[in-house]
């Protein structure tokens, strides 16, 4: 991290307050809340602090901040609104299905498709967006996402996907985003890493005793950031590995 930064944890609660680098949010903490806690996060951090950019960054994923800053500090602080593309073809549908059993039960949307009237153009054409986990607003984006209309906070509480939301939302106010496609790259150089590195599937259950080496990581060096939670399924990663993997990714940044 650089010397001025400062890392804020949002909390969905009862209530809006401060505490120390916990902000609570008076709003729910659960999937369906995600994108009222985004939103009500980039307004309050807005109106309270001093900043060019901020990064919203998902809990499950590392940042190789030498190699991210190398990036977004090269990148305009106006009208800036930087992620990794989802998806990364441009002639995909956005899924409709990704939140299906990751709501509360009891949730109308939990067990069915999320209806197309909450895509830009219905669902009807491609779009991407900067993926959720890891994105850059410039203050002057923020400060349109903080005066947010009360339409755009009522479709906010009734939406599934956060980075979905904002970005149809900034696409009514002329804010289009810059979107990466580098994690197409094959050769393991400067993108965003969206599957596991083949030496940590390899060793899988044995991560505790096998070293990773210089060569090791020189070769994923630079990779941007690591979006690991979202992998766990496809791997079959139980807890211990999850932390093990967090630890040999968490290098990077020593």
């Amino acid at each position: 991290m650089q010397n001025n930064d400062k890392i804020i944890v949002l909390l969905g609660s009862e209530k809006t307050v401060l505490n120390n680098d916990i902000l609570e949010l008076n709003c729910g903490d659960l999937y369906e809340n995600l994108p009222e806690k985004v939103v009500l996060g980039i307004q309050y951090i807005y109106k309270h602090f001093k900043f060019n950019k901020l990064i919203k960054v998902d809990d499950d994923v590392v940042i190789n901040f030498k190699k991210y800053y190398e990036i977004i500090n090269h990148l305009p602080n106006e009208k800036l609104y930087y992620g990794r593309s989802n998806p990364p073809g441009s002639k995909v549908l956005p899924s409709n299905v990704w939140h299906i059993n990751k709501c509360s039960k009891t949730h109308i949307y939990n067990d069915k498709p999320f209806p197309d009237e909450f895509f830009i153009y219905n669902r009807q054409k491609p779009i991407q967006w900067p993926s959720g986990g890891i994105y850059v607003l410039s203050n002057d984006v923020c400060e349109i996402v903080n005066k947010f209309s009360e339409e755009d906070m009522n479709v906010t509480k009734r939406h599934l996907y956060e980075d979905l939301n904002l970005r149809t939302l900034l696409h009514k106010y002329n804010i289009e985003p810059t979107l990466d496609k580098s994690q197409m790259n094959k050769n393991y150089s400067d993108y965003f890493l969206v599957v596991l590195p083949d030496e940590i599937v390899k060793n899988k259950s044995n991560l505790k005793n096998t070293s990773f080496d210089n060569e090791f990581y020189n070769k994923y060096s630079n990779i941007k950031s690591y979006h690991i939670g979202s992998l766990a399924p496809s791997y079959n990663i139980n807890k211990e590995e999850y932390i093990e993997i967090l630890s040999i990714l968490n290098k990077f940044n020593v």
